[in-house]
Parts: structure tokens; C-alpha cells; sequence
């Protein structure tokens, strides 16, 4: 039988490290060429053993195995097990075995020990949790496709220190997976290395003066290069920055971006404060690290976007037309999981509530300019049909100026034609300053005019300092006079420290004077750590003393540990003495594990005792899988 991949690498993904270098000894093995043609279990020995299956993420979530797994199970020749403690306790490893044994391809597994030591549960001298063999892996499997009381012993090659070793392992696994004898993979394995080595130390008599040449133009070209940046635009696809900042400028400025290219190629790009500390970015996703890969033609691969604790929000995943006038990007999440389009991305002046509800929506088809700025993006869903979203639009058009600044936005019809709202908005339209700066935004009607939006205003203007951080917001009817949109206030200024943190908040009506915003204060106050974490905030009434926020509090101080995470929250009254949050506590606390998740939240009254919040609970602790996903929650009273 002839299988789609020579071997499927099973493994937990707290072994990720081990799962990554076999997979890519693997894949970049050459066999030896005395070996190559000869006679093996599944035929004749092939230069390569490519492609190999790994496992990159488990399923925490699930009931059973997906469709994914399954099919990539079923179409490998081989199952290999990289056991220690971890992959012993892993259900989905065990899943992967048994479901293995079930195709009928028991006598097909192979293994490979890391750590931990074999059959510890059964030794009366060794501790438990030493166990590096998983349950499915040593039992054999009855009739019915469960495990049975019949014992097996796994044959496995060790790779710990003081046995096989990591080289001898690999080299007795290329030996189940070719189905040769090991001492003649050895043996060749050997003989080629003296030769590439005795090769390699010609070659580099030889080429010591020439690379000694080319040496600093070599690490010029291929260092990994750094720029900061106010703002972003595409090409294709690829991120590219706009606005190059000083490393002034950049110490000074509330937000950045920060890029690093390698060759000429964007590798990766970040959100940050001015202390270099990742800040999650709402209004692209909540992202705050973009990791880009490509083809080897130079096609952008994907993008993977995280947030400042390192977990996957999102894959992009690009594929291109011949054409290079067009490409299809797919959203992704996990191992063969789809990340479909939150609701309210294609509003045009719409409110856009914070939702986490999500539409039908998994992929884009994109269009590019002869600059390669996206001109049009069409929503499909998970079979590549056009789809509307929750407004009822196919997609959007955009116009772009020579930098690549957005300047219109449209949404479209099923015949790609322009849609309106139901508001009666035709378009955006953006204007940028010599720093491109956003310094306005105007909804234009049908008749090629302003008009409002649900907010309550028609255009907004913006401000900036002299390191081009936000320092003012305006809003205007359609007549071009000052209005109070639904936030409460026509304007609003901030004021930033010499770090760029935002300090100080105040807003004003219509008449300029002072006013409450809706969240019940005219102006707020922050201090920062020297991480530009926030520690304290206050809140002032238009007669400029103190005020409480309509939450119930007049001041909120904050802590955090040494890695960023926030660990306490208290709340205080205008008189300075602890007060109740309106969901009924006065201090909140916070424990995080080694991957920066949440594994405890905790609330305490005015006598620093368990409270209970108003949903019902003082207490709940949270337990994550290994992606950092919650698989369990448990509330506790007082």
C-alpha cells in the first residue's frame, strides 16, 4: 500500500522542542547512497523519507480526535511515539496510538525514549510519575477496538544520556521506518560522515580566505535588521512600516510599531510601549506579534498573529493567483482549525460594540493594485463561496494614496458593487498629515456629502504631538459644527509623559467647557511603572475635584509581578478609604502559572476578607491545557 506520509511523530506538546528537531532530522535526512535502491520492509529504500506528519497541536477541547488527525493518521506508513512523562499522561497521545492500532497498523509503531523511564508505574523502587510510556503503547487492543489486559513490550530507541544517546536513536528509528538492519545504517551513517568530514575540511582550507572576505558582507545581509514606526500598510499581503521613527521619537511615543526584516524580507513585526514591553492591539485583533514565513519563491506563506503572553489568536495562510493579481487568505487556528471573521469588521460608522460573536466568514479573496495594495477583499466561507456578513455585505474596496495610506473604504454587493448602509453611509474617507498622521475621518453619503453615523457625528478630526502621539479627538455634524457623540463629550484631549504614556484624559462639550463623559468623570489621571504598566487611575468631576467613575469607584490603584501580568486591582472612595466596585468588591486579585495564564481570580471586601462577587462566587480557579486554553473553571464562596 502506498501512504501519503512515511511516519506520523505523535508527542505532548510540552515536548514541542523533541517533536520540532525529529521532525526536521527526518525530513532533511539523506540516506546514504549505498543504501539507496536496496531492499526494505515497504520496498525499495528511497533517497528521501519525506513528507513526515507532526502533530503540531492537541485538542484539548474535543471530545475525539479531528477529521484532520484521523485522515493524516490513516494515510501514514508509520506512528512514531516520543514517550516520557508528558506524552504517558497525554490523552491525545494515547488517542493517537489507539486509533493507529484500530487501521490495523499495530506492528507500524515505532518509538522513541526522551526522558522518564520505561514500565515505572510497574516497578515497586521507582516514583510514578517517572512513567514514559503511554497506556495505548503497551497494551494490545481486543475485538472490539478498546485496550485489553494483554501485554506488550514496546521496543524503543532511547535517546537519554547513558543509553542509545539522541544520534544512535535517530539512527534505530531511520532503521524501523526503512526496515533495513541497524548495524548497516550505522555503518554507513559513519563511513559518510568521515567522508563529509575529510571533505569539509578541504573545502574550508580552501574557501578560509574567501569567507574571511565575504565574511562581514555575508552578516550584513543576513542579520536580522530592526526599525520602529507609527503606523502600518501592505503590499501583497506583507506588512511594511510607515512613518520610520527615531529611537527618540520611538522612547517617547505611547505605541509602536517595531520591525524586524531579514534578506530584504519582513520575518516579524510588534505593538509595543516605549519600554519595548508588547502591548495587545485591539484594533487589529487584539495582536500585539505578527510572525511571518514565506515559500521558497518568496510568496508570503502565512502569518501567525499572538498576543503579548505568546498565544495563537490567528494563522493567516496566503495563497496566490499565477497572476500575483490576486491571492485567497484563509484564517486559521490550530491544527486544521478554522478562525472565522468576527461580527461588525465590515461596519462603516455602524456602532461597533466589542463582540466576540463570529460570522460564516474564514476566508478572504484579495485583489491587488499594480503597487500591491489590496483594492478588494471578498468574504468566502469555509468552501471558498461568496458569503455576506451580518450587514449583509460580500466584502470591501479600498483606495490608497502613494504611501499606502487608506483613503477610502466601501462596502460591496454580491455583484461587487458599492452598498450602502442602512444608515445611508456610501463610504470612509481618511486624510493623513506629512507624517501620516490619521488627522480626519468623514461618512459620505450617496450624494458625496457627510452625514452622520450612529454615533452621532459625520466627521472626526485628530491631533498629534510633535512625536506623533494622539493628543486630540473632535467630532462634527454634517454642517461642520461641533456635537456630542454618544460617548458624552465633543472633544477630547490627552496628555502624554516624556515616555509617551498617556497621563491624562479630559473631555468638553459642544461650548468647549469641561463635561462628564458617559463613564461619569471629566478628566482621568494615570501613573505608570517603569514598564508603562498602569498603576493608578483617578477621576475628576468638571470642577476638577475628585469624582467617582460610574463603576462606583473615584480611584483604582494596580499591581503587577515581574513579567507584566496584573495581580491585584483596589478600588477607592473620593474620601481615600476602600470602596465597592459595583460588582460588589473592593480589591480583586489575581495568580498566574509559568505561561503568564490565569489559574486564580479572587475578591475581597472593605476587611480584607472573601467577598463574594455579584455573579455568586469570592473565588475561581482555572486549570489550562497546553496551548493555554481553559478546560476547566471552579467557583468557591466565602
Amino acid at each position: 500500500m502506498t501512504y501519503l506520509y512515511k511516519a506520523f511523530i505523535s508527542y505532548s506538546h510540552v515536548d514541542d522542542k523533541w517533536g520540532k528537531w525529529l521532525h526536521e532530522a527526518l525530513e532533511t535526512y539523506k540516506i546514504p547512497a549505498k543504501l539507496v535502491g536496496i531492499k526494505g520492509r515497504d520496498g525499495l529504500v528511497p533517497k528521501r523519507l519525506y513528507p513526515i506528519f507532526r502533530d503540531r497541536e492537541e485538542l484539548p477541547t474535543a471530545t475525539e480526535l479531528s477529521d484532520v488527525i484521523n485522515k493524516a493518521l490513516e494515510d501514514s506508513a508509520y506512528l512514531i511515539v516520543i514517550c516520557s512523562p508528558n506524552s504517558a499522561q497525554s490523552r491525545w497521545v494515547n488517542e493517537e496510538i489507539l486509533a493507529f492500532k484500530r487501521m490495523g497498523k499495530a506492528d507500524r509503531i515505532l518509538a522513541i525514549i526522551i526522558d522518564g523511564e520505561p514500565n515505572a508505574n510497574e516497578k515497586g523502587t521507582t516514583d510514578n510519575t517517572l512513567e514514559c510510556f503511554p497506556e495505548a503503547l503497551k497494551y494490545k487492543i481486543n475485538d472490539e477496538g478498546e485496550l485489553s489486559n494483554r501485554r506488550i513490550e514496546p521496543i524503543a530507541a532511547d535517546a537519554r544520556e547513558g543509553r542509545d544517546g539522541k544520534q544512535d536513536a535517530f539512527l534505530k528509528l531511520l532503521s524501523g521506518l526503512l526496515g533495513v538492519n541497524y548495524s548497516l545504517i550505522k555503518d554507513r551513517d559513519a563511513a559518510r560522515q568521515a567522508k563529509t568530514r575529510k571533505t569539509n575540511w578541504t573545502v574550508a582550507i580552501c574557501m578560509l580566505f574567501l569567507l574571511s572576505s565575504l565574511g562581514f558582507y555575508q552578516w550584513e545581509k543576513t542579520r536580522i535588521k530592526i526599525a520602529y514606526y507609527s503606523s502600518i500598510g501592505e503590499s501583497w499581503g506583507i506588512p511594511f512600516g510607515i512613518n520610520r521613527l527615531s529611537i527618540a521619537d520611538y522612547k517617547a511615543r505611547e505605541r509602536s510599531y517595531k520591525f524586524e526584516t531579514q534578506k530584504g524580507k519582513v520575518i516579524a513585526y510588534y505593538y509595543m510601549n516605549s519600554a519595548g514591553v508588547l502591548k495587545d492591539n485591539d484594533d487589529r485583533e487584539g495582536a500585539s506579534q505578527w510572525l511571518l514565513s514565506y515559500l521558497g519563491n518568496g510568496d508570503l506563506k502565512k502569518i501567525v498573529l499572538r498576543d503579548h503572553n505568546g498565544q495563537e489568536i490567528k494563522t493567516n495562510e496566503y495563497s496566490y493567483y499565477d497572476d500575483k493579481k490576486s491571492a485567497i487568505v484563509e484564517f486559521k487556528k490550530g491544527q486544521g482549525g478554522r478562525a472565522l471573521q468576527i461580527v461588525g469588521s465590515s461596519l462603516l460608522g455602524e456602532n461597533r460594540e466589542e463582540s466576540t460573536k463570529k460570522t460564516k466568514i474564514s476566508q478572504h479573496r484579495l485583489s491587488f493594485s499594480e503597487q500591491g495594495f489590496t483594492i478588494k477583499s471578498e468574504f468566502r466561507n469555509n468552501f471558498g463561496n461568496a458569503i455576506k456578513d451580518e450587514i449583509g455585505s460580500y466584502g470591501q474596496a479600498y483606495t490608497y494614496d502613494k504611501t499606502g495610506n487608506k483613503l477610502t473604504t466601501y462596502n460591496l454587493s454580491q455583484t461587487h458593487k458599492i452598498l450602502i448602509t442602512k444608515k445611508g453611509i456610501k463610504e470612509i474617507r481618511d486624510t493623513y498629515d506629512g507624517h501620516h498622521n490619521h488627522i480626519l475621518r468623514a461618512y459620505i453619503n450617496e450624494e458625496g456629502v457627510p452625514t452622520n453615523n450612529n454615533n452621532g457625528y459625520a466627521i472626526f478630526t485628530r491631533k498629534y504631538d510633535n512625536h506623533n502621539n494622539y493628543i486630540e479627538v473632535a467630532y462634527f455634524r454634517v454642517d461642520g459644527k461641533a456635537v456630542l457623540s454618544k460617548e458624552g463629550y465633543a472633544r477630547k484631549t490627552l496628555a502624554h509623559d516624556e515616555r509617551g504614556n498617556f497621563i491624562e484624559v479630559a473631555y468638553f462639550g459642544v461650548d468647549g467647557k469641561a463635561v462628564l463623559s458617559k463613564e461619569g468623570y471629566a478628566r482621568g489621571t494615570r501613573v505608570y511603572d517603569e514598564l508603562g504598566n498602569i498603576t493608578e487611575i483617578a477621576f475628576f468631576g468638571v470642577d476638577g475635584q475628585p469624582v467617582s467613575h460610574k463603576d462606583g469607584y473615584r480611584r483604582k490603584t494596580l499591581a503587577y509581578d515581574e513579567r507584566g501580568n496584573l495581580i491585584e486591582a483596589a478600588y477607592f472612595g473620593v474620601d481615600g478609604q476602600p470602596v465597592f466596585h459595583k460588582d460588589g468588591y473592593v480589591r480583586m486579585t489575581r495568580v498566574y502559572d509559568e505561561r503568564d495564564n490565569i489559574t486564580e481570580i479572587a475578591f475581597f471586601g472593605v476587611d480584607d476578607q472573601l467577598i463574594s462577587h455579584k455573579d455568586g462566587y469570592a473565588r475561581k480557579t482555572l486549570a489550562h491545557d497546553e496551548r493555554g486554553n481553559v478546560i476547566e473553571a471552579a467557583y468557591f464562596g466565602v
